[in-house]
């Protein structure tokens, strides 16, 4: 046992163990031969279209909406990354084990940018963070992510230890791998109010002398050269164009003013309840509390550097927090940032004294249930948490029936009739000779056609199904209609009573409805 114990001295046996253990964790938790969300349907063809086709500037599947007016790839790295994998592997595969690989690059990031602020146990806390069910669920959908969020605490990492050519490199290549670029600059930004706030509560800077300190202008040099990195990556963007149009529905409509009260969103842009975020914050809950008996058991003499970046990073994930709360999804920048500033709180703390003290004060018995009792209690939040997130898995094959039928009855170019926005990527996916009514998010239907999204939803979720025929063949002029039968059970009734419709296929989740020549 002891020559185990000793070559875990060694930093590349703790790297190595670590790879192995992360390796094991996102191979296990992926459903292999299906994705755990739609967009990752999205995301896989993309990249296969692009492999064939190079970067395209219409998307007509979508044309109803306002994703097809203009058309921008937001995620065309992001796809670009995508794409060897695409190659070797196929679409839909290939995109799995992307998401595995990028899940993987993510963790090797975080480690990296522990390291550059000095945490301590860098690797331990990458391993907490990646193992966070919801964290383990956001790197693993096979989503832009991965990559989103590594650019993202880099460029975290780049303000809080001064390094502005990071800063530029990182901002530049934000842009032109995800939407979500504007919240780096909000947060850098945030950073920079609470490095002020970090001088004048910790080091006792007056007011007036901050604005001449140099670390902290040496933080407003580092925004400057992410916003210079912005512009740059704006300026080569590929869709620079059109990029303003689309940042407003996708940041304004869809993020900010989220128009619960027009359309069923994703899970995702819902607040989670109050016991489900406090189960994914739970390995923090219990780090602070070991943080706390250390603190009264055997605290250090101040860590100055360690104290400003835990104030520095409060700022911004106040500012995270709130938004967490309106919706779910920021849970992937939330738990970078607590998990930077739980590490850097264990400065201030002798953790082995802390051990020896307890171990001394409870003895080994009691001090070993606590340990049982806390572990077991993780150990079932994990569980019970990776397993919510199958419940939206898709096989790769999920429509395959259906899509057969339609394939007989629409023409390429015509338009299929779905009975749900999130169930266009699948059929994209089996499907890219015919056009949709909706999907990626049902916004983009409403800011293109508010009317016309209103009567799709309304008969969809059965609120108005006495217009089916109308909505669907004089509006949107679909030759088909597709039904998934588990959300739309009041629609399919309204078509079955209405001999205009007739049915051509079905199976257990879905059937497919014929439109009678008149």
């Amino acid at each position: 046992m002891s020559w185990i114990l000793s070559l875990f001295r060694h930093a590349w046996v703790r790297r190595l163990g670590l790879s192995v253990v992360l390796i094991a964790w996102f191979v296990a938790f992926q459903p292999w031969g299906g994705f755990a969300d739609p967009d990752a349907f999205y995301h896989s063809t993309m990249a296969a279209i692009m492999l064939k086709q190079g970067l395209i500037h219409e998307f007509a599947w979508l044309d109803l909406t306002s994703f097809a007016q203009p058309f921008v790839n937001q995620h065309v790295l992001f796809h670009a990354a995508l794409m060897p994998f695409v190659a070797v592997f196929g679409a839909l595969p290939g995109g799995q084990i992307a998401a595995v690989v990028f899940a993987l690059v993510f963790c090797a990031v975080f480690a990296w940018c522990l390291k550059v602020l000095k945490s301590p146990a860098p690797l331990f806390w990458t391993l907490v963070l990646a193992t966070l069910p919801a964290m383990t669920a956001r790197l693993s959908y096979g989503k832009a992510s991965p990559l989103a969020v590594s650019l993202f605490m880099l460029g975290v990492t780049a303000v809080m230890a001064g390094l502005p050519l990071l800063a530029f490199i990182v901002s530049t290549l934000f842009v032109l791998t995800h939407a979500g670029w504007p919240l780096l600059l909000l947060t850098q930004g945030a950073l920079i109010v609470g490095h002020a706030l970090a001088l004048w509560s910790i080091e006792s800077v007056p007011v007036a002398k901050i604005i001449k300190d140099k670390t902290w202008l040496k933080g407003w040099l580092v925004f400057a050269a992410s916003l210079a990195g912005t512009v740059l990556g704006i300026a080569v963007h590929p869709y620079r164009a059109q990029l303003w149009g689309f940042l407003k529905v996708q940041l304004f409509q869809v993020s900010i003013a989220t128009p619960y009260d027009r359309v069923v969103m994703g899970n995702e842009w819902y607040g989670p309840a109050p016991i489900v975020l406090a189960g994914w914050l739970l390995p923090f809950v219990v780090a602070l509390g070991v943080f706390t008996l250390g603190m009264l058991v055997a605290r250090r003499s101040p860590n100055i550097m360690a104290m400003r970046y835990v104030v520095m990073i409060s700022v911004p994930v106040v500012f995270i927090f709130a938004l967490t709360l309106k919706s779910a999804r920021f849970i992937e920048y939330l738990a970078p940032l607590i998990t930077i500033l739980v590490a850097q709180l264990f400065h201030q703390v002798d953790l082995q004294k802390t051990w020896k003290d307890t171990l001394d004060g409870m003895g080994v018995k009691r001090l070993g249930a606590v340990i049982g009792i806390v572990g077991t209690v993780l150990l079932v939040q994990r569980g019970v948490s990776l397993h919510e997130s199958y419940v939206f898995r898709k096989s790769f094959d999920y429509y395959a029936g259906a899509m057969a039928a339609i394939r007989q009855e629409v023409k390429p170019g015509e338009r299929l009739f779905h009975s749900d926005w999130s169930h266009m990527p699948l059929l994209w996916a089996q499907n890219q000779d015919i056009r949709y009514v909706a999907g990626l998010d049902p916004t983009f239907l409403l800011a293109q056609n508010p009317g016309l999204s209103d009567r799709y939803n309304d008969l969809t979720y059965g609120k108005a199904t006495s217009t089916a025929y109308d909505v669907i063949v004089n509006e949107m002029h679909s030759s088909a209609v597709f039904v998934d039968r588990s959300r739309a059970k009041a629609f399919e009734e309204a078509l079955k009573i209405d001999a205009r419709f007739e049915r051509v296929y079905e199976d257990e989740i879905s059937a497919v409805y014929r439109i009678k020549k008149l």
